[in-house]
């Protein structure tokens, strides 16, 4: 028998391997787009199958992890997760890279909600709140992957040996870390009246002004994952070695801020903190787009990544205490409308791009910030 402090590292552990994976796949996304060779169009064309990927996985990745419990989809979910990251480096043609990437979305929604279930269950066994110090380490393992990422380009590892590397390490540890994970646990719902809730339910009121803060960082954040080394490559004019290094920058501020944010808001509260946050996306964005040499870039994905550390966290601890709707449902909702920023917001970049130009796609995301900053201050009360 384990003790909670066990199921806790085990829990934190199959966070690290999904954001390791999905760093793994962000940072070689400007290698791979020459060796696809798709124009910015095409590239976001293809990488609107991931949010495809996902918005179809939605109702049975939910229904499985009820039916067959966290312990067992978030390790079958984990290393299936990271084989199809191998199979997107060996993907040839539009159609199959499509494909390949709608399913490594519907995988990666998949050991999203196994892993965050998991930790509501462990949640049950500690008094104070530790579902946040997850997060953080997810984005903790998304500058690990993305410094891997660094030093695999460094190294001129082929992506598909990178990829190759990453999955050997993702599965063995997922699989270790199976007989540590935490048995069942009788879930809070379970002894209260059961009421059947829409699979989707949609926010009002403040909950949706909560929804569309999220949208918009999610757009932000959805826009440094998957444009920012392409940024760093098209604009920036970086050499090959110092494309991934923006991206790296980006993650370790924002794995630190989420680590530090607790101690912020406690001193100045949740308001300030957002509308802190929202200036400084847009400031981030406003030097990469107005200077884009490297040494202020990667200023600006310094900033960018300690703005929006906070933004989701606060918000969803905000929607969880609404009383307009039940807790879980609020969440669900809020979440609903932030997904769309994260999933599609990325897509539509290349398309702007294709239009204009990546500044100008960059630029236009930028405003966000601003949009974030003024409804801080009519969802959060002073």
């Amino acid at each position: 028998m384990y003790t909670h402090r066990t199921y806790r590292w085990a829990t934190a552990l199959y966070f690290f391997l999904a954001g390791i994976v999905f760093s793994s796949w962000a940072s070689r996304i400007a290698l791979l787009q020459k060796q696809w060779n798709f124009t910015d169009k095409q590239l976001g064309t293809v990488l609107f199958a991931l949010p495809v990927g996902l918005l179809l996985s939605l109702p049975f990745a939910g229904k499985l992890v009820h039916r067959l419990g966290s312990k067992l989809m978030v390790v079958a979910s984990a290393i299936l997760y990271t084989l199809f990251l191998t199979c997107i480096a060996y993907a040839d043609g539009t159609i199959t890279i499509a494909i390949t990437l709608l399913f490594f979305g519907a995988l990666g929604n998949t050991i999203n909600i196994s892993v965050n279930t998991m930790a509501v269950e462990v949640q049950q066994y500690f008094p104070k709140s530790i579902i946040a110090s997850f997060h953080g380490v997810w984005s903790l393992a998304g500058f690990v992957g993305a410094a891997v990422g660094y030093l695999a380009i460094q190294l001129q590892l082929a992506t598909q040996q990178h990829f190759l590397w990453v999955s050997v390490f993702v599965i063995l540890l997922a699989i270790v870390g199976y007989k540590f994970t935490a048995p069942a646990v009788p879930q809070v719902a379970a002894t209260e009246p059961q009421q059947k809730a829409p699979l989707l339910a949609w926010p009002t009121g403040k909950l949706l002004l909560m929804g569309v803060i999220c949208l918009c960082c999610m757009l932000c954040e959805g826009t440094m994952f998957d444009w920012i080394g392409v940024y760093f490559a098209k604009v920036v004019q970086a050499p090959k070695q110092q494309q991934v290094a923006g991206f790296v920058c980006f993650m370790f501020c924002m794995a630190s801020g989420r680590f530090i944010s607790d101690g912020l808001v406690s001193k100045l509260g949740v308001r300030k903190i957002l509308v802190a946050s929202g200036v400084g996306i847009s400031t981030a964005l406003a030097l990469m787009v107005i200077f884009p040499v490297f040494q202020i870039a990667i200023i600006g994905c310094v900033v960018m990544g300690f703005s929006v550390s906070s933004v989701v966290p606060l918000v969803y601890g905000m929607a969880g205490k609404a009383s307009e709707m039940p807790p879980s449902i609020a969440l669900a909702a809020v979440s609903t409308v932030g997904y769309f920023g994260f999933l599609f917001g990325p897509p539509l970049i290349g398309y702007i791009a294709d239009l204009g130009s990546l500044r100008m796609s960059f630029a236009l995301v930028a405003t966000l910030g601003l949009v974030i900053v003024g409804l801080s201050k009519k969802a959060v009360a002073s």
